[in-house]
């Protein structure tokens, strides 16, 4: 019996999916996030350079919807403090009408952004290849 929950714990490590995340070097909130991450099964590697803004044009990250760091992960741009479950529904379900998903502004109580018992209502968006935005789930 412990060498199939071995075989588990293993097997989750080992296909967990990794995310990358394109940051500024001296922001804090951004290795919240990713920490906050690795607590709920992902792997992260960490990127951290002064022109991380070159990637929310690469990925067509529309302004409005863009934030303090940006994350890569199976073809799928995340910007700002996503929490976890969005993510793995976005795995999942893998939209292929929908480039990425976004929590602009950074808002208190979102994953890296908490700020004590105090949170604010926040939606994470999801951006389609046609330029459109709908909102994926409300928190």
């Amino acid at each position: 019996m412990k060498k199939f929950f071995l075989y588990l714990a293993l097997s989750f490590i080992l296909f967990a999916q990794t995310i990358t995340i394109y940051e500024s070097p001296t922001c804090e909130c951004c290795t919240k996030w990713s920490s906050y991450l690795k607590k709920n099964g992902f792997k992260t590697r960490d990127v951290k350079i002064a022109n991380f803004y070159d990637y929310k044009n690469k990925y067509n990250i529309p302004e409005n919807m863009q934030s303090c760091h940006t994350g890569y992960v199976e073809g799928y741009f995340l910007e700002g403090h996503i929490p976890a479950e969005d993510i793995q529904k976005l795995l999942q379900q893998k939209p292929n009408d929908i480039i990425g998903l976004s929590v602009p502004n950074m808002p208190i109580g979102s994953p890296g952004m908490e700020q004590g018992d105090y949170k604010e209502n926040y939606n994470t968006y999801a951006i389609k290849k046609d330029g459109s935005i709908i909102i994926w789930s409300r928190h």
